[in-house]
């Protein structure tokens, strides 16, 4: 196998799906990780090393998987997978003496002790051996730049045809500078005349005016195209992103889906900052390399030497200087999501006996951050370093050479100032394109991060306009997280007439809000058909189903907006519409009681609310969409037992079908038919009263139990 490149997860879960790409990129399988993301389905686990080994077997690699002890793991011919911890994967390179040589996919390349690796070895590895006379397929094309900024970039098609046209303006009249200097010095010192007024001012002025004009209209059309590509690639990054399934975001943190979307900012920045303009000056090196040659082969020999040079260590170190940006990124976005889940979590943070323990977990993924950080500057400054001597000693060996010339008499005195002054502007611009190309490199990282958003496949959308819900039908319903997972949900049968309420009951983890989000069209069902009226639900275009669907979860995020403007929605209703919907969710009163009523504004994701008023706030939401349809999930876990009966009346009122999710008897009494899960299955049904009388897991959970005495023995 070829040296191992490191390949940085993008979520934890990928740690396994990284690995295997590592490996077969060293056997010579340049595939994607993209395209081993739609091979395996990740779920909320992760891989698993049989997951893996079948991503090598299918493409002729032989790959077993092994238990082995530590002493037996350095005796293994590398490179192979080993399991690290309790759910990640490392690929380990090789053991050397004490040490061993580790690509992990959350940091990278890395030397540990043995002793640690004993520590962080899970015991099971596996050993891909690919034959040697193994013919992969072609190479898989990298996608490349994401598809929302390549068709960013053709629409901001004319602008940046007016930053290349401004950006020629600019390359030619700069070259008048040199020009003028030869002229100046060979009229005043060969010729020993010069008129300035005459014959150099209006040369200086036509410059001048040439280069700032030629400067202002490159601002102009490089801020039109940053903001088309900025603007164009944000909108259809969101848009692909919340068209995704919603299984995508059981495996992502908000924080990392916030750092990727920040770095659409971030590259839109670094277009209309320099990259853009540094592309640009590559144009501008030729034209002055062009112009150098006319006036002198050997200083244009020198200078693109040193040029030769420069670009030789840029490009050298770019592999590494790649590396380290991904790495400070990975780490960045680690502690970022430390941080919002901090911030999400304050309230638990804020009753725990010290808050230390976060603290120290910040600390310790901060200093990797930071060390990253360092590691990143100490490597863009050791190559600034030595462009740095190259751009300072390019312009004195270009003098002394011209000098030699012109004692020679091959060349005059003008002509060795102004190449000197081209050659200056030579080095200038190389040193700005590697600027540019670095710039470049973290774009790139962002873009890499951005595309787990954008190669990830939107939920198939259905078509059947329906102008009715009607009776919905689950039939032989199962479903698992991943083909490798056992099911939470199996083989339930069940029937929701128009106009009924059912209920879903059962002990936690028995597969009720799965059921649920399956009822929705949120999951699609492993086995059997979930339908409307005899549609399968995925194939009602989602705007009728969700126009005469609503839904209210247990854990509600309010708006930071008015409760008016929560409660609406974007709608166009009345506030007497949305006061009437209130009052069916009995939090009317609630809202007037605030000084501004129902121009109350909501903070941090209605945490200035209880959670009572959050959830009939929600309630009312959904009364407002006048639904034909609606589950309600644990909606009314925290409203008191008066409170709740109200809301269940005034909910009967409405006529719409009602699917209830619930824990409390009190919130499946009124229900028409109740179905009792235990382990993905319906295992009860019937009226509330009738499965109170006879034994049976429903009245299990709701039977009035006597209360525990404590029986004190004495000594």
């Amino acid at each position: 196998m070829g040296r191992i490149t490191p390949e940085l997860q993008v979520t934890p879960l990928e740690a396994g799906l990284c690995c295997a790409a590592m490996l077969l990129h060293a056997a010579g399988c340049r595939v994607p990780t993209s395209a081993l993301r739609e091979e395996v389905d990740l779920g909320r686990s992760g891989s698993t090393l049989p997951q893996l080994a079948e991503l090598f077997s299918v493409r002729g690699v032989v790959a077993e998987v092994r238990q082995v002890s530590t002493a037996e793991a350095q005796g293994l011919p590398g490179p192979f997978i080993a399991g690290w911890g309790n759910s990640s994967y490392v690929v380990v390179e090789r053991f050397r003496g004490s040490t061993v040589v580790l690509v992990d996919p959350a940091s990278g390349r890395r030397r540990a002790p043995v002793e640690e690796f004993g520590v962080q070895f899970s015991g099971m590895v596996l050993l891909p051996r690919p034959a040697p006379d193994v013919r992969f397929a072609e190479p898989e094309r990298d996608p490349g730049a994401p598809r929302p900024f390549r068709a960013a970039l053709r629409a901001a098609a004319a602008p940046l045809a007016g930053v290349l046209l401004t950006s020629v303006l600019v390359y030619a009249t700069d070259i008048g500078a040199p020009y003028l200097t030869q002229r100046v010095i060979d009229q005043a010192l060969v010729d020993g005349r010069l008129d300035i007024v005459g014959d150099t001012l209006p040369w200086i002025l036509g410059i001048v005016a040439a280069v700032g004009l030629g400067i202002h209209l490159r601002s102009v059309f490089t801020s039109r195209s940053a903001v088309v590509i900025g603007g164009r690639s944000a909108q259809q990054v969101l848009d692909h992103l919340l068209g995704l399934p919603y299984k995508y975001f059981d495996a992502r943190q908000p924080g990392e889906l916030a750092y990727r979307l920040a770095g659409i900012s971030a590259i839109r920045d670094s277009l209309s900052d320099q990259l853009f303009a540094g592309f640009f000056q590559i144009g501008g090196l030729l034209v002055y390399l062009g112009y150098l040659f006319t006036r002198s082969v050997p200083l244009a020999l020198v200078a693109t030497g040193f040029v030769a040079a420069m670009l030789l260590v840029l490009f050298g170190s770019r592999a590494v200087f790649y590396s380290a940006i991904q790495n400070e990124q990975s780490q960045t976005g680690r502690m970022l999501t430390e941080q919002l889940e901090a911030i999400q979590s304050i309230l638990t943070i804020k009753t725990q006996p010290d808050r230390h323990q976060f603290l120290t977990r910040w600390r310790r993924q901060n200093a990797v951050s930071l060390r990253y950080l360092r590691r990143r500057m100490l490597l863009q400054g050791g190559v600034n370093a030595v462009t740095g001597v190259l751009q300072f000693s390019g312009p004195i060996v270009t003098l002394v050479v011209g000098l030699v010339l012109w004692q020679r008499g091959d060349m005059s005195l003008g002509t060795v100032f102004g190449a000197l002054a081209i050659a200056s502007m030579i080095f200038a611009t190389a040193n700005a394109i590697y600027g540019s190309v670095a710039l470049f490199l973290v774009c790139r990282t962002y873009a890499r991060r951005i595309e787990d958003i954008t190669t990830t496949r939107s939920q198939p959308v259905g078509t059947r306009s329906v102008r009715r819900l009607g009776r919905l039908g689950l039939h032989g319903v199962g479903y698992r997280y991943t083909r490798h997972t056992p099911p939470v949900v199996q083989d339930v049968d069940l029937t929701v007439e128009p106009g009924t309420t059912v209920a879903l009951v059962g002990r936690t983890g028995s597969g009720k809000s799965t059921l649920a989000k399956l009822a929705l069209g949120l999951y699609p069902s492993t086995t059997g058909s979930v339908t409307f009226d005899g549609v399968p639900v995925g194939d009602v275009v989602p705007g009728d189903l969700f126009a005469r669907l609503a839904f209210v979860p247990q854990d509600v995020t309010l708006e930071t907006a008015t409760l008016h403007d929560n409660v609406a929605l974007g709608r166009d209703v009345t506030r007497a519409d949305v006061e009437e919907a209130c009052r069916v969710a009995c939090v009317h009163e609630d809202v007037l009681r605030f000084p501004a009523g129902y121009e109350t504004m909501v903070n941090n994701l209605g945490a200035n609310l209880s959670g009572g008023q959050r959830q009939r706030i929600a309630l009312a939401r959904a009364v407002l969409a006048r639904p034909e349809f609606l589950v309600l999930d644990e909606a009314t876990s925290s409203l008191d037992a008066a409170t709740e009966q109200t809301v269940a009346r005034n909910l009967a009122a409405l006529g719409c079908t009602t699917l209830v999710i619930a824990h409390r008897l009190a919130s499946v009494a009124g229900a028409d038919v109740v179905h009792v899960l235990d382990g993905g299955r319906v295992v009860q049904s019937g009226r509330p009263d009738d499965l109170l009388l006879v034994d049976g897991p429903f009245r299990d959970l709701f039977a009035p139990r006597p209360p525990v005495r404590e029986t004190v023995v004495a000594s």
